[in-house]
């Protein structure tokens, strides 16, 4: 990454300045400040270069100045930073930052070959610097530019900022986001594990209360099985017993049957005797109707007789004038012609009388007959009724025993359709039940294998998420390595050191420190051992401590410049020879001359004129009328 030129505009106390970057040598800032001569260079604005390059990479200033205290106070609007350099890529940059800007208001752009790719807000636009350079703040000011007071020396930096620096150096901030990354994983699988193990856990309680109603349907299919195997037993015994009772009734049908067949076949002949009782019944009322006629007959001859008989005597004493047969007037001489004619008549009616009699005798004769023969017949109908009486009752009987068949066969149809739904029920009547919660159990096994398949991945990613927090923590991979480039440090700062100091005192950078029970914990710290002076970083001159401090800074540019993709061509010292004697001075301009070798420019801001001499190219800061302004100057 090489840096071209920084274009300042109403900064701080710069009014306008331009500063090329690239190519410049070893470069000495030298103030002038017109306002207040007493201050000599102090307060030109000087320091403001440095501070305006490290805000158009980091929008923040070594001073902790933010927001409006950046614009310069007298014009107070308008601030313009532009920083063009050249990528790694080979491409084109320009950095513009704003602030309180009549056009641009307070926002940052960014060019890439003259075309504008600004992401979308300052903090995307921050991101995109830092990963442009691969650089960030804290790496920036603790291996590009050495400061004085402002910056926090990494000496005295604690443990977790001087990690913190050598993470960025190394760009192990990388490690740092895969830690974050697999934090984020691990959080979330171990959320997935949580609700799998809920999930397992639900199951198996559903399990459980499956197989808990398993078992009581099982119990209850058991105990139904017995229930209906004793009502079985008791409905076969009642089956048996009615089935014999139908068939011992059905035998006693048989023979009234057959009882009533013999009676029924009584009663017709008794019925047929009846009948030709009937027809002399008949015959007798004929009989008696003719005796009955032939004596009206007898009756009315006997009658006609009495009237003849007294006709005659009237005729004969002649007491009648006419025949009481022909009706003609009976004269003397035909009376005994009448009397003989009543006397015939008389004779005719006797005959009658006499063969009505006989008939009558007759009629009486087979009368006696056939009344003989009509007193067997109420023995016939007393036989007949006894016949039918029991008839009747047999019949009664029969129907009794019909409806009782009837009954006892209903009775077995009964018995014998509740025996075959209890066979049909037994075994059967939790059947589907216990089917369906075995069906049950069968899918929540195979549930729980699956979420137990599915756990024992999730475990094994875990366990590796784990080992990846683990590895990319501090303990980690990062430990490995800060292990393994404090040796570089400790070479370098220590080069650096014994030409800035002579060999009487030496740094050693350490990633564990012994505590006071001998215990060792991880801790990185920077140990001085000085032989000619304290034995503490913070016990050292104000002198001592600024060559450690330099020696630190250039074993920290080393390390930075060993990083490809973090190499800038320039770096800056802000009074860097600062409590330093002579000789120190003499000695940092050799390792400066010697930097410049391996750096386009180095910018350097003293206030020792002696120093003058070592340097090829100047930029004068002037301060005037509380305006700053940059030239440049060569020997």
């Amino acid at each position: 990454m090489r840096l071209l030129k920084l274009t300042i505009q109403n900064f701080m106390s710069i009014r306008y300045a331009e500063v090329n970057l690239a190519n410049q040598g070893l470069v000495l800032l030298q103030g002038v400040n017109q306002d207040s001569p007493a201050f000599d260079s102090n307060g030109a604005g000087k320091s403001s270069i440095f501070e305006a390059l490290t805000y158009v990479l980091f929008e923040k200033t070594i001073r902790g100045l933010a927001g409006k205290e950046v614009v310069n106070r007298e014009v107070g609007k308008n601030m313009v930073l532009y920083l063009d350099l050249e990528g790694d890529d080979g491409k084109k940059y320009r950095i513009a930052r704003y602030r309180n800007h009549r056009e641009h208001k307070n926002n940052t752009y960014i060019y890439q070959n003259g075309v504008n790719i600004t992401p979308k807000s300052s903090k995307d636009c921050n991101t995109f610097i830092e990963k442009l350079f691969q650089l960030d703040y804290m790496t920036f000011v603790n291996s590009i530019l050495f400061g004085q007071g402002l910056i926090k020396t990494f000496s005295v930096a604690t443990d977790s900022e001087k990690k913190a620096i050598l993470e960025k150096m190394l760009n192990l901030d990388i490690y740092s986001r895969c830690q974050d990354v697999a934090k984020a994983k691990l959080k979330q699988e171990k959320s997935v594990l949580d609700e799998i193990n809920s999930e397992v856990l639900k199951q198996k309680t559903l399990l459980e209360e499956i197989e808990s109603n398993l078992e009581q349907l099982k119990k209850a299919e058991e105990e139904e099985t017995k229930r209906i195997e004793n009502e079985l037993k008791t409905l076969n015994q009642e089956l048996k017993e009615t089935q014999e009772e139908l068939e011992k009734h059905n035998s006693d049908t048989s023979e009234q049957e057959q009882q009533l067949k013999v009676l029924t076949s009584g009663k017709e002949k008794l019925e047929q005797k009846l009948e030709k009782y009937k027809e002399y019944e008949k015959y007798k009322n004929e009989l008696e109707g003719k005796i009955y006629i032939l004596n009206k007959e007898i009756e009315g001859a006997n009658r006609e007789i009495e009237r003849l008989r007294k006709e005659y005597k009237k005729i004969k004493k002649g007491i009648g004038k006419n025949c009481p047969v022909c009706g003609q007037e009976i004269k003397e001489n035909v009376m005994e012609e009448s009397l003989k004619h009543i006397e015939s008549q008389a004779i005719e009616h006797k005959s009658i009388i006499q063969k009505a009699e006989e008939s009558i005798k007759e009629h009486q004769t087979l009368l006696e007959k056939i009344q003989q023969k009509l007193e067997k017949k109420g023995e016939i109908e007393k036989n007949l009724s006894e016949v039918q009486e029991a008839i009747f009752e047999l019949r009664s009987f029969i129907k009794t025993k019909a409806q009782m068949e009837q009954r006892l066969k209903k009775e077995i149809q009964t018995i014998q359709k509740r025996i075959t739904e209890l066979k049909n029920k037994k075994g059967n009547t939790y059947k589907l039940l216990i089917e369906k919660k075995e069906q049950q159990k069968v899918e929540i096994l195979d549930e729980i294998s699956t979420l137990e398949e599915k756990k024992e991945k999730l475990l094994d990613r875990i366990n590796k998420l784990e080992f990846a927090v683990e590895a990319y923590g501090n303990a980690g991979i990062k430990s490995y390595l800060l292990d393994a480039v404090t040796p570089f440090l400790n070479k370098k700062a220590n080069e650096y050191l014994s030409k800035l100091s002579g060999n009487t005192a030496e740094i050693e950078f350490s990633t564990v420190t012994r505590l006071a029970n001998g215990e060792l914990r991880d801790k990185f710290e920077v140990r001085i051992n000085n032989q000619v002076g304290g034995d503490s970083y913070k016990s050292n001159s104000t002198g001592e401590r600024r060559r450690i401090d330099l020696a630190i800074s250039l074993a920290l540019q080393d390390l930075v410049m060993t990083r490809s993709n973090a190499r800038l061509n320039i770096l800056l010292y802000d009074e860097v020879f600062d409590g330093v004697d002579a000789v120190g001075c003499e000695n940092v301009i050799l390792l400066l001359q010697e930097m410049s070798k391996k750096v386009e420019s180095i910018f350097v801001i003293t206030h020792n004129d002696i120093l003058k001499t070592y340097f090829d190219k100047y930029l004068v800061v002037t301060k005037k009328n509380g305006q700053t302004t940059v030239s440049q100057e060569e020997e």
